[in-house]
């Protein structure tokens, strides 16, 4: 969608789950239609989502949004979904 969009695909996932989660590493993963251009989102298992930004801000937006959850979640009338972890860049 966009030029400078960084490619990503099941492959890609596993790797990163092999080099940073190893515990999550064996299960299920798909990727997700999704009309968003900011993340490519991946369902992991049947419990579990893995966000990979698109773009380079993306990554900021999925720091920011791990550090307010928690903050907002006690506010909001419905529950949110839980950041159970957060990787760091890596496999290219």
């Amino acid at each position: 969608m966009h030029a400078d969009e960084a490619e990503t695909d099941d492959d890609l996932v596993r790797r990163l789950l092999r080099a940073q989660f190893p515990q999550w590493t064996d299960l299920p993963i798909s990727r997700l239609a999704s009309g968003g251009t900011v993340n490519a989102i991946y369902r992991l298992g049947e419990d579990l989502t893995v966000r990979l930004p698109l773009r380079a801000g993306g990554a900021e937006a999925i720091t920011m949004e791990a550090r307010l959850l928690p903050r907002l979640a006690p506010l909001l009338p419905l529950p949110i979904p839980e950041v159970v972890a957060t990787g760091a860049p890596g496999e290219g």
